[in-house]
């Protein structure tokens, strides 16, 4: 399993996301071999509030998670 599926698949089984999005330096093809994986992930939750981790075990993820609820409501501004 490359880095890529392994990031999907830990972040869809423990944390429930249905979506994942990319982003930093390896999205924007400027990354280094040791840089880490910038990713948002979204999920179902009713709540409003979001939550930051670092991933282990899977390289170094940053993921930032938000609920779709969250995402729906700040879609006219800034994720808060």
């Amino acid at each position: 399993m490359n880095p890529q599926e392994a990031i999907i698949a830990r972040l869809g089984r423990d944390y429930g996301c249905h979506t994942l999005v990319l982003y930093g330096s390896r999205a924007q093809g400027a990354a280094h071999e040791d840089s880490d994986w910038n990713v948002l992930g979204v999920y179902d939750e009713k709540a409003s509030g979001w939550f930051h981790r670092r991933v282990e075990g899977v390289g170094q993820v940053n993921a930032e998670f938000y609920p779709e609820a969250a995402l729906t409501a700040n879609m006219a501004g800034t994720l808060n």
